[in-house]
């Protein structure tokens, strides 16, 4: 009996899938994605750009802003503004409720997109 209990033990620990442990050269760090931060402001729009919560710089910087207002798509243009901020050159006219897309094309090429509602 001794002998088919160590037996069936062998079988059963060669037929087991090996464990699996993590490889500590392989765990990569999750990269951050960067986001846009929408604020209207008394004559215009303000978005701000980070990447985990660093502020990332909008110097040579491009951006728009993007909305439909009846059947007509309209583009509203970003101005680089300060450390990680974009700014409207002038009024939006957006109303609120409006969907609308903003696009940020920063001065490494990578471009940052989100959309959002006007309130």
């Amino acid at each position: 009996m001794k002998k088919v209990t160590a037996l069936l033990v062998l079988l059963i620990s060669i037929s087991a899938p090996p464990a699996a442990f993590a490889h500590v050269d392989h765990d990569d760090e999750h990269p951050q994605n960067m986001t846009l931060s929408v604020a209207s402001k008394k004559d215009g729009a303000r978005v701000t750009v980070t990447k985990g919560g660093v502020k990332v710089p909008t110097a040579g910087a491009t951006g728009k802003i993007t909305y439909t207002s009846g059947k007509v798509k309209k583009e509203i243009a970003l101005q680089p503004s300060g450390d990680n901020v974009m700014e409207t050159a002038k009024t939006t006219g957006i109303a609120a409720g409006t969907k609308a897309h903003a696009s940020v094309t920063l001065a490494d090429k990578s471009v940052v997109t989100t959309e959002f509602v006007a309130k």
